[in-house]
């Protein structure tokens, strides 16, 4: 069941939440008065009651924050394990914006946490009950004190029952998980009042895109949730470097959720004004589970066994990154809602491709293009109307008279960049900006939807990085327009953190192709998941990491303020091709207005949770080179990446790589194009070797973290 509003429909009782929170007070004041008791006074007095391996309280520091902290006897000594448990004047002081509703999720009435963030936490229909030790638990959560030593600030969290944190008050605002930090609390560079001024200048943005209203889009309960998906090859299934991603064996991963395509193969033919599939049959709903065609173009279908056993040809095509999506944003959904991960009977989601292979956005979004897209909304109201086929383990919803498009997700910009030597496209956003008035009014006609939809835009880069980088800094334009034309497209992923074969060598059968492997595939599908999972049913915005408009320096020095949804900033090796890589620079770089570079001497994040700046120094004085860039854009070592992720790290039913017997390409013997043992192609062992491109380090432990986006900004001296 898809939630509306912040988390959902609200069912409120304020008497009833107020007498909660009353009697939860008393509750702890009473706690910590019974706890008062078995708490010592010192370590020295915990030590002297228990015996080697026993746990015991000593009373709080931080003034009166903190009822006690727990500690352990090894041998004699007191050891801290890093937990207190927080008094009543801890929840008073830091945590005034924490309310605790009744809402109605899922048909489950039961208290939700909201948090200063925005986001509604499901406690649990148990109740929640105050601990002889004063913490406050629900059957899902518990709220602890957590990382409080003599001198640091408390920070106020929820644990659950699965071990995820999630900070309220006083630490990192809100991330799914605790993420990766650099201990400490600022760099070398820099004054401590230099890193907190630039800091609060990121945090004034993120706060700002925090802020944006997202009530006016369409979130869907029941009916049919239309998906189209626009823009160039890789969202067109234009070759069989995106096949897994679609394949019977989302059914053997055991994903679920009700989603179909229109047609066998639910791409069209990628030209023309009208969308015509490949197979002809435009009336087809098939679950997406088994979509797979037997060759190219095609009308057969690869059955779970078929593909089980490997029986199709090396040419067999699936469709797009996206069908993944909509399964990775159910398993989500139910995760947060805390309901069984299963498919929503109420809702039936249909899925397509209108893309067209190459193309500058008047192409894509213009002409031909954007008829095509509009002619995708008559074939699914075609195929309602009078299917020719349904796929007869699929189950339509009662309220299939119910029809809207929630988001449309898009890759596109490549030609729009400045490829090929070309100047790239300077109205971008405004051809982008006209298609989705179009696309609205078409949607109004059809479905009668007056509620906008969100885009989820993909950064172009990576292999198709330039020097000019025109169509991504316009999108990185759009992702930052909170109420203007653009102000429903959010950033959701980047090209260039998907491996590809533009860069591989040595043979391989791919070489040179700029597509992304099938693990690509699949790095976009989650992304875009995500993203319409937090917009969609979290009712929050959703962004990647990406530089201020300035950045800042000192003679030599440079510190970059990054706005970051997610704390945890941190360095993370990126893909040169297939091959995870760091550059020196880490991606970054600075220019004088004539174009020449400044070397990058040194570069980190700078330490401490509180802080998403990045630091280093340069060759010489930044004065004269204050074109500053992300995704390194001279043409030089490893262009088009930065290798910054924030700490996002959610949970997510796919394992990325899928098969640890892969064999990295690289210095693998090819001949004549003919591959020896560099790679594995039976999926039997879950293989498609010279697709997927196992790396290093990723096999079952990916960093789900978004990586930072390219863009420029202006280099400033720091006044401070």
């Amino acid at each position: 069941m898809q939630v509306t509003g912040l988390a959902g429909a609200v069912a409120t009782n304020a008497a009833a939440v107020a007498a909660d929170k009353a009697a939860t007070q008393l509750a702890r004041q009473q706690a910590e008065a019974a706890v008062a008791s078995v708490i010592y006074a010192d370590t020295a007095a915990g030590l002297a009651a228990t015996t080697n391996g026993q746990f015991f309280l000593v009373i709080g520091i931080n003034g009166g924050m903190v009822v006690a902290s727990v500690y352990k006897n090894v041998a004699g000594s007191a050891v801290a394990q890093n937990l207190q448990h927080p008094s009543l004047a801890a929840y008073e002081a830091l945590a005034p914006a924490v309310d605790i509703d009744l809402m109605t999720l899922a048909g489950i009435t039961q208290p939700v946490l909201k948090s200063p963030g925005g986001r509604a936490y499901p406690l649990g229909s148990g109740g929640s009950r105050v601990q002889r030790d004063g913490t406050l638990s629900t059957p899902n959560w518990e709220m602890n004190i957590i990382g409080v030593a003599a001198g640091e600030k408390p920070m106020l969290a929820m644990k659950s029952r699965g071990g995820k944190l999630v900070f309220l008050a006083g630490g990192p605002v809100d991330p799914m998980k605790v993420p990766a930090q650099a201990s400490g609390s600022g760099g070398s560079l820099f004054s401590k009042t230099q890193y907190d001024y630039a800091q609060s200048l990121a945090n004034a943005e993120r706060a700002r895109k925090m802020g944006q209203d997202l009530s006016p889009l369409l979130r869907m309960t029941a009916g049919v949730r239309v998906a189209p998906h626009g823009g160039q090859s890789k969202d067109a299934a234009s070759d069989n470097a995106r096949t897994y991603a679609t394949l019977a064996r989302i059914a053997l991963l055991g994903l679920k959720a009700n989603a179909v395509t229109i047609s066998r193969d639910g791409r069209c033919l990628m030209t023309g004004d009208t969308f015509l599939t490949y197979d002809g049959n435009s009336r087809v709903f098939h679950d997406i589970r088994s979509n797979m065609t037997h060759g190219t173009n095609v009308d057969r279908i690869v059955t779970p066994d078929e593909y089980a056993r490997g029986d199709y040809p090396v040419n067999a095509r699936g469709e797009w990154c996206g069908v993944l999506r909509p399964f990775i944003r159910r398993a989500l959904q139910c995760a947060w809602l805390g309901i069984p991960y299963a498919a929503d009977p109420a809702l039936m989601e249909i899925a397509g491709s209108w893309s067209k292979t190459d193309g500058l956005a008047a192409d894509v979004f213009a002409g031909d293009g954007a008829a095509r897209s509009l002619s995708y909304i008559d074939v699914v109201l075609a195929a309602l109307a009078s299917p020719s086929h349904i796929d007869p383990s699929y189950v339509f919803p009662a309220a299939i008279g119910t029809r809207g498009v929630e988001s449309v997700p898009i890759k596109h910009g490549e030609a729009d960049n400045g490829t090929n030597g070309g100047a790239g496209t300077a109205n971008y956003i405004a051809i982008r900006s006209a298609w989705y008035s179009t696309f609205m009014a078409k949607l109004g006609l059809a479905f009668g939807q007056t509620a906008p939809f969100a885009v989820l835009e993909r950064q172009v880069g990576g292999p198709y990085a330039t020097l000019l980088n025109v169509a991504a800094d316009q999108q990185a334009a759009m992702g930052n327009d909170i109420s203007g034309a653009s102000r429903w497209v959010f950033m959701t992923s980047q090209d260039y953190e998907c491996p590809n074969f533009k860069n591989v060598g040595g043979g391989h059968p791919g070489a040179g192709d700029p597509h992304h492997s099938l693990a690509g595939a699949v790095i976009l599908a989650v992304r875009d998941g995500i993203a319409e999972h937090e917009i969609s049913d979290r009712g929050v915005p959703h962004f990647i990491p990406e530089p201020l408009a300035n950045g800042f320096y000192v003679g030599n020095r440079f510190m970059i303020p990054v706005v970051s949804k997610y704390p945890g900033l941190h360095e993370a090796p990126m893909p040169w091709g297939v091959t995870p890589t760091m550059a020196k620079h880490r991606g970054v770089s600075f220019k004088s207005n004539a174009g020449a570079l400044n070397t990058v001497t040194s570069i980190n994040v700078v330490p401490g949770p509180e802080y998403t700046l990045i630091e280093g120094t340069c060759a010489s004085d930044i004065a004269g080179f204050n074109n500053g860039q992300t995704g390194r854009n001279d043409g030089g070592e490893y262009l088009g990446f930065t290798n910054f992720r924030d700490g996002m790290l959610p949970d997510i039913p796919i394992k990325l790589p899928f098969d640890r017997n892969q064999i990295q390409y690289g210095n693998v013997a090819y001949n004549s194009g003919v591959p020896g043992n560099g790679y594995v192609d039976d999926p039997r062992t879950n293989g498609f070797g010279r697709y997927i491109e196992d790396i290093p380090g990723w096999v079952g432990d990916y960093d789900w973290g978004n990586p930072l986006a390219i863009k420029s900004f202006t280099m400033v001296p720091l006044g401070v």
